[in-house]
């Protein structure tokens, strides 16, 4: 800046009101001169001592806990679209959900990076209580955190009434259900909206499995389902994407056809669900609008102004594909 008010032939206090575009009476000559020589000379503005100036980084962080999972890409985007109308960086981190988040709270604390989304928590994790005790700044996404905690969620329960119907008006009686993990506060609403349909359905006892929110998870509780004892369910639903596609393996595995011997619906939608053999029939929620909206959420908390959680309004939707077939007469 030293340089800049030398060639411009002004001091230096004029050229840092100019270039930071405070009100300021000046010539427009003067302005024309301070601008050429700031260009030619490359001139930048030092970003920490701004940041520092104005308490405000232009930074925040995101925590997701599976960048494998297909779900999260468009939660991401849309976070990533909004933070920059917004003026905004997104630096996305990947983090098991019983890590301790202390990098990212140092981070915040050094002011490199403003406040956190949180995407990844169990119930009785350390994250929950270690971002109320240091009052960083954050919002959780598809996610509760405590009391303190302000969040952005989906209709989940909703969500798993809309796939166990479509089980339901095919004409099934004995639905399975594989359940992600039971102290995650997702995988209880979608377990209530499943158990909430079946019994007003006046269905039997359902047998339920759980395991993580993945591939494998998926998997191993397939495998689970259908060793239990008892007849076996002719439908399940699937609390997530990555778990149906586990699910079907095991079933190709055991012989089990789908939808044949069992139909099936993931909660979740993604691209590729249109690309598993069978195409999966899926519950599609809003998460695109739950970054989004997130973001907008956050923003409120760093500017101080009165804020509440949100569960985003719009409805989940059925997309129908191949994995749903009446069940066989027995």
């Amino acid at each position: 800046m030293r340089d800049v008010a030398a060639a411009a032939g002004v001091d230096v206090s004029t050229v840092s009101k100019v270039l930071s575009g405070a009100a300021i009476s000046v010539r427009a000559e003067t302005r024309a001169r301070i601008e050429q020589a700031a260009a030619e000379l490359r001139y930048r503005p030092d970003a920490s001592a701004r940041s520092l100036r104005l308490s405000r980084t232009g930074a925040i962080g995101m925590l997701v806990p599976d960048f494998t999972n297909a779900v999260w890409s468009g939660i991401v985007r849309s976070a990533v679209h909004e933070a920059e109308a917004q003026g905004r960086v997104v630096l996305i981190a990947e983090m098991d959900p019983d890590q301790s988040p202390a990098g990212y709270l140092h981070l915040v604390h050094e002011r490199r990076i403003d406040g956190l989304l949180v995407a990844t928590a169990r119930d009785q994790s350390s994250l929950v209580a270690e971002l109320e005790h240091d009052s960083v700044p954050h919002v959780f996404v598809n996610r509760r955190g405590g009391e303190r905690s302000l969040s952005v969620l989906v209709d989940d329960e909703a969500g798993a009434v809309a796939g166990t119907r479509a089980l339901i008006e095919a004409g099934h009686t004995r639905i399975g259900l594989i359940g992600g993990p039971p102290d995650i506060d997702t995988s209880r609403r979608r377990f209530d909206g499943f158990e909430r349909t079946r019994t007003a359905a006046g269905l039997p006892d359902p047998v339920v499995t759980s395991g993580p929110y993945s591939a494998p998870g998926g998997y191993r509780a397939a495998q689970e389902l259908l060793a239990a004892p008892g007849p076996r369910p002719t439908a399940v639903l699937a609390a997530n994407l990555m778990m149906a596609l586990g699910a079907l393996a095991a079933f190709a595995e055991a012989g089990v056809g789908v939808p044949g011997d069992m139909s099936m619906v993931a909660y979740d939608d993604a691209e590729l669900a249109g690309f598993t053999q069978p195409a999966m029939t899926t519950v599609a929620m809003p998460h695109q609008e739950m970054g989004s909206i997130a973001v907008r959420l956050l923003e409120r908390v760093l500017a101080g102004e009165p804020a509440e959680s949100i569960v985003v309004p719009t409805p989940p939707r059925l997309i129908e594909r191949d994995s749903i077939a009446p069940p066989r007469a027995s």
